[in-house]
């Protein structure tokens, strides 16, 4: 089994991800708590416990933790963030498919939930002004003519004014918490 296969399983404890994260141990109990981070009454293992983390999360809630910290960091508050994670972490783009389906062919290059976009492309997660969502989108490189269009006219919103309030880029993130968790795989 791959590391792409287990994105979603629950295996590492809150101690090693605030580590992973540099987000403070009892600020990421308090966001578990108020339900900001996805960590399912199933996820509480018991036998923890005793090591002092009532649950075990896997790498896409870590992945959340780290992208509502770095929205933090951007203005925007937890209570929005972890939300907007969301996009990224547990739900896909447009074209994306849920966990557990078999790729379309109808779209033969989806993004599937928690994990980056393939080949040479580059993952975004932008937030909006005044919105409860994020938008998660590609581009081919740094000067992507197309980066605009999907950061200011982003598919499926429908609003005549579009103000961007922060944007995030995935790739180091996703790349830099796969090295500090030590999944097994070069990241």
């Amino acid at each position: 089994m791959t590391f792409e296969d287990k994105i979603h399983e629950p295996q590492f404890t809150t101690k090693q991800a605030s580590e992973a994260t540099g987000v403070n141990w009892e600020t990421m109990r308090g966001w578990i708590k108020r339900k900001i981070i996805l960590a399912k009454p199933e996820d509480d293992v018991r036998g923890v416990k005793a090591q002092g983390s009532p649950y075990l999360l896997s790498f896409a809630s870590i992945m959340q933790i780290a992208i509502t910290a770095k929205l933090d960091e951007l203005g925007i508050p937890p209570s929005r963030g972890g939300a907007i994670a969301l996009e990224f972490t547990h739900m896909g783009e447009g074209k994306a498919v849920w966990v557990g389906e078999p790729e379309s062919s109808v779209y033969p290059d989806p993004r599937r939930p928690g994990r980056l976009f393939g080949g040479n492309r580059l993952t975004f997660l932008a937030a909006y002004a005044g919105e409860q969502f994020g938008y998660v989108f590609d581009a081919a490189g740094m000067k992507d003519e197309r980066f605009f269009n999907k950061l200011f006219f982003p598919e499926g919103v429908q609003t005549n004014r579009v103000q961007v309030a922060a944007v995030v880029w995935i790739d180091p993130i996703f790349i830099d918490l796969k090295y500090r968790l030590d999944t097994g795989e070069n990241a």
